[in-house]
């Protein structure tokens, strides 16, 4: 009997006949990996005469792609999927009638830890 990772990294062993066989523990090793969540919130304080639609903008760092992207009031709390494991993100705002857009730091984000606290954008102010 021998002991491998398949071509999609799940552990198999094989008997002496090369049949594969499943174990309830090698099962566990083969569990797949999912997507992970980010939770954004904060405030958005804009000054007269611009709109109260805004869309909070969540973007992959490394590669500048947008992972997705919520339509928010004056103050949210969103959710986004994200590939699975901690990776570099960056968020934007925008509102309809504002001049200017915000744009965050470097946000680390992909774990349960940080998705269960959320993270904190703080009050973002416009014109």
């Amino acid at each position: 009997m021998s002991i491998s990772m398949n071509s999609i990294g799940c552990l198999v062993h094989r008997s002496a006949k090369g049949v594969l066989m499943a174990t309830l523990s090698l099962a566990l090793a083969c569990v797949p990996v999912g997507d992970s969540g980010a939770r954004l919130y904060g405030r958005i304080e804009l000054e007269w005469g611009a709109s109260q639609k805004c869309t909070l903008s969540l973007f992959e760092a490394k590669e500048d792609f947008v992972v997705g992207r919520a339509e928010v009031g004056p103050s949210f709390d969103e959710s986004f999927v994200v590939a699975p494991g901690e990776a570099e993100y960056y968020a934007t705002v925008s509102c309809e009638g504002a001049r200017d857009e915000f744009r965050s730091s470097i946000l680390r984000l992909g774990t349960i830890a940080t998705y269960r606290e959320g993270t904190n954008l703080g009050t973002i102010t416009l014109r």
